[in-house]
């Protein structure tokens, strides 16, 4: 389990057989330190993992836009609000499980495959009673028949994706991450020739889903094929070592689910307290938020590994964030700034006269995106170090206090009121991790990551 056992006592990260006691090491940083790749092999998989995902977002910016020009706001609200549900869904379900693959593979292991088969029946397990839970609550709720057909496409597509999330998790831990960018490019060159076909066509909103799905299913493939050339066969175990590794990655699963139902919360109120159409607005200009947390989130699964190999070795590891830390406010705080003016009218030109509101909604959203990626660094941070039950309450008090916030403004202001309240949630998150980072700064050495 992911924690400091007892009292911090020194524990070296060996990057090969774990062995402390061989003299044919030159001194200096301990093993696993030097086993870190060449920062290029980092800015290399940095590239291809994030600019893999940022294509995608471009294509389902792209969906987004089709969405609004061809459809009515009431279905992009029907959109956006499948999406929100089934999203927070499938992250209860994943548990922390993609995180954990990347820990767990990252370590020399005998027999990875049986590693990866656990992986893959234990997020059945959980995923599928996640599915029948949403069902349920649609039918509960007496949705009507386009709302019903909208919504399951969208559970199946995000579903699909959960599962090409864990194996990109499996390429990650396993070194591979190089091969993420062109599978994700080939997904992205798809879904481009569906959207280009739907707007030549004027094909209804079904046909563009059912083409989405698609697309996400030859992602899986792909990526699925590139396991199996680094020979990653079906293996058979014990099922009672599934829930051994559901229980050790329930302490990530519940800060992963939490930060994302913070991601989804604004558009979920917003689907409780007004029309569709009012939803789809807000939604349009969420997207660009979420296109930033999905960058965070990315960078931390890259930035993980290198934190948790200087775990060890605190003050290696405390330069490296602190180095993150002023490359994230030179790159992130003048882009946001330049958005605040930026993205009204660029927004307005995209999406069309009729979602006027969008623009401004976004260009406020987006002053939030420094502390975002902030604090991806600093929860990245927490793991390495064994202290994500001491963040974990971070993200239930945030969640809480989103809500109430996300309640009060928007039935006060409305949804400019929840753009606001976005912006002071993150910063707020951020102020917290600070503290807690000095009040959890250990002066000695630290237990290493484990899984």
């Amino acid at each position: 389990m992911l924690g400091l056992e007892g009292a911090r006592s020194r524990a070296s990260v060996s990057a090969a057989d774990g062995d402390q006691n061989r003299t044919d090491r030159p001194s200096g940083a301990p093993a696993a330190l030097r086993a870190l790749p060449p920062a290029k092999s980092i800015v290399t998989n940095l590239s291809s993992v994030i600019g893999g995902e940022l294509l995608l977002r471009v294509a389902n910016f792209g969906v987004m836009i089709v969405l609004a020009r061809l459809y009515e706001a009431s279905t992009v609200g029907m959109y956006a609000t499948a999406l929100a549900f089934s999203t927070v869904a499938v992250m209860l379900a994943d548990n922390g499980l993609q995180v954990s693959a990347i820990a767990e593979l990252s370590k020399p292991q005998r027999h990875p495959s049986t590693v990866v088969s656990r992986f893959y029946i234990s997020k059945t397990l959980l995923a599928v009673p996640a599915l029948a839970l949403l069902a349920t609550l649609a039918w509960l709720a007496k949705l009507p028949p386009a709302a019903w057909i909208i919504g399951a496409l969208v559970v199946v597509r995000t579903a699909v994706q959960s599962y090409c999330q864990l194996q990109l998790a499996v390429l990650k831990g396993l070194h591979r991450m190089a091969a993420i960018g062109p599978v994700q490019g080939l997904h992205f060159a798809a879904l481009l020739v569906g959207i280009g076909a739907v707007c030549r066509y004027h094909g209804s909103v079904y046909v563009l889903l059912g083409w989405l799905i698609a697309g996400q299913s030859m992602e899986l493939l792909l990526s699925g094929g590139l396991l199996w050339r680094a020979g990653i066969r079906p293996a058979r175990f014990a099922l009672a070592e599934c829930w051994s590794l559901l229980w050790r990655s329930t302490p990530i699963g519940f800060t992963y689910s939490i930060a994302n139902l913070i991601v989804r919360l604004d558009v979920i109120v917003l689907s409780f307290l007004f029309p569709a159409a009012v939803v789809g607005e807000f939604a349009a200009a969420n997207v660009f938020l979420v296109v930033a947390y999905v960058v965070s989130w990315l960078f931390g699964s890259v930035v993980l590994p290198e934190l948790a190999a200087r775990a060890s070795q605190v003050d290696e590891l405390e330069r490296c964030v602190k180095r993150w830390t002023r490359l994230i406010w030179l790159a992130a705080l003048p882009a946001s700034l330049a958005l605040l003016w930026v993205a009204p009218p660029a927004v307005t030109a995209l999406y069309g006269k009729n979602f006027a509101d969008t623009g401004r909604l976004a260009s406020v959203m987006l002053l939030a995106a420094p502390f975002i990626l902030l604090n991806s660094l600093y929860l990245s941070r927490a793991i390495a170090l064994g202290l994500t039950t001491q963040y974990a309450g971070t993200y239930l008090a945030t969640a809480v206090g989103a809500l109430t916030l996300d309640l009060v403004v928007a039935l006060t202001v409305g949804p400019m009121g929840v753009a606001v309240a976005i912006v002071v949630r993150e910063f707020g998150m951020f102020v917290a991790f600070r503290i807690l980072a000095g009040r959890f700064s250990p002066a000695g050495e630290v237990a290493p990551l484990g899984v």
